[in-house]
């Protein structure tokens, strides 16, 4: 990944963490299997289709479109997203 996607990732995930008012998520707020081992300063990002993503956050908290390159992250109201190319 490039240092400049790096550093959108790491602000995209500081903004929905400070949403979280310094919660940490649990395992269990995920659904079993679906999680692939994929983290970024622990949070744990499943990867799919852009149509396969949730529509809210209340079982996966980042989603990555492998067929659009859209990065999401939940926030707790909304899907904050950048696309990387």
């Amino acid at each position: 990944m490039k240092k400049e996607d790096e550093k959108k990732v790491q602000e995209m995930i500081d903004e929905a963490m400070h949403s979280l008012d310094g919660r940490i998520l649990h395992p269990s707020e995920f659904v079993l299997g679906l999680v692939k081992p994929r983290f970024i300063d622990g949070v744990i990002i499943q990867f799919g289709l852009a149509a396969d993503r949730p529509v809210d956050g209340s079982s996966t908290k980042a989603w990555f479109a492998e067929d659009s390159g859209v990065l999401s992250l939940w926030n707790g109201t909304a899907w904050l997203t950048e696309t990387f190319t």
